[in-house]
């Protein structure tokens, strides 16, 4: 697995849907699902990497700039699946933030085992 590109996404709906997990739609699908296929492929990425180089590309968007201000605050599954916090523009920003987020810590944590691991994240452009 040299190169392993993480491009799911959809866009937020007019109002809050929960996933069957009980997790919010949008970023179910735009940040979780990112974060449990990597953390499925971590042995074959971690084994990749004993041999060459492997890049792990995220797929966010210049979106991330419409999450909110003090995003920190929203750091739990609770204040995220909150219909009273659902606004829908912000929601997609968020998810997008969340894989910034992801990439960078993804990056900080593999290089700790490997120097043959790059994760990072890209605005796809227009």
């Amino acid at each position: 697995l040299d190169i392993f590109v993480q491009n799911a996404g959809i866009p937020s709906g007019p109002k809050l849907k929960l996933t069957s997990d009980g997790i919010e739609r949008t970023f179910h699908t735009n940040h979780v699902g990112h974060f449990q296929m990597t953390m499925c492929l971590k042995d074959v990425i971690e084994k990749t990497a004993s041999e060459g180089l492997v890049r792990i590309v995220v797929v966010s968007s210049g979106a991330h700039f419409d999450a909110p201000a003090g995003i920190g605050a929203w750091t739990t599954l609770d204040e995220i699946n909150n219909p009273e916090n659902y606004e829908r523009e912000n929601y997609y920003g968020i998810t997008k933030f969340a894989n910034v987020l992801f990439a960078q810590g993804l990056s900080r944590r593999l290089l700790t085992n490997s120097q043959n691991i790059i994760a990072t994240s890209v605005h796809p452009g227009k």
